[in-house]
């Protein structure tokens, strides 16, 4: 997806065009020039919407199943709908749920390697051998993170559909050559309307 910087240079080039213009042209790029926060906000205005929440429903079911074909064409059908108002949130929203459980695990592994570091910067070996009971500790989480492998597949699984159903609607029709502008707006995303 185009990023912030993107949209404002891309105005900015459309608001040099208009200036290149009619008398009208130059009267919108004015209003656009005196207003930019208002102009900014136009530009950024349809990729803000791609930023709303997954549904709960499309999250719950992407966490639970690492292989959408085992999903009846119900599912699948009533899945692909919940996301296709914002379908990149839908991975985010599924690595959420899944990784927040091992932030302490996360954060067990990382204080284990800063005091590591420190023993070793310091080359204490007393301190090495206090380390012990920790590292047994972290044996364990590193154990308890092997359930990260199917994580990881959940995860990309719900990316690849986010993929799938997030492709433009203008695009996939104009790619398939079957773009017929009367009745077309009513087929289109929200954040491709607004464009």
């Amino acid at each position: 997806m185009p990023g912030t910087v993107f949209h404002i240079e891309l105005l900015q080039a459309y608001i040099a065009n208009l200036e290149n213009g009619s008398a009208e042209d130059v009267a919108k790029a004015m209003i656009m020039r005196d207003h930019p926060a208002y102009a900014n906000l136009g530009a950024l205005g349809p990729d803000i919407l791609r930023y709303r929440p997954a549904r709960k429903a499309a999250i719950d079911t992407l966490a639970n199943t690492t292989d959408l074909n085992t999903l009846d064409q119900n599912a699948q059908q009533a899945l692909a709908q919940q996301i296709v108002p914002n379908p990149e949130m839908a991975p985010y929203g599924v690595a959420y749920r899944l990784l927040v459980p091992h932030f302490a695990e996360f954060d067990a592994m990382e204080a284990f390697l800063t005091d590591l570091l420190n023993v070793v910067t310091n080359e204490d070996i007393d301190a090495l051998i206090a380390l012990q009971p920790q590292l047994d500790g972290l044996q364990a989480t590193l154990a308890n993170l092997q359930s990260l492998e199917e994580v990881a597949k959940t995860i990309y699984t719900a990316a690849g559909l986010a993929a799938i159903v997030g492709k433009p609607i203008i695009q996939s029709e104009i790619m398939q050559g079957s773009v017929h502008i009367a009745g077309f707006a009513s087929h289109w995303l929200t954040f491709e309307y607004l464009r």
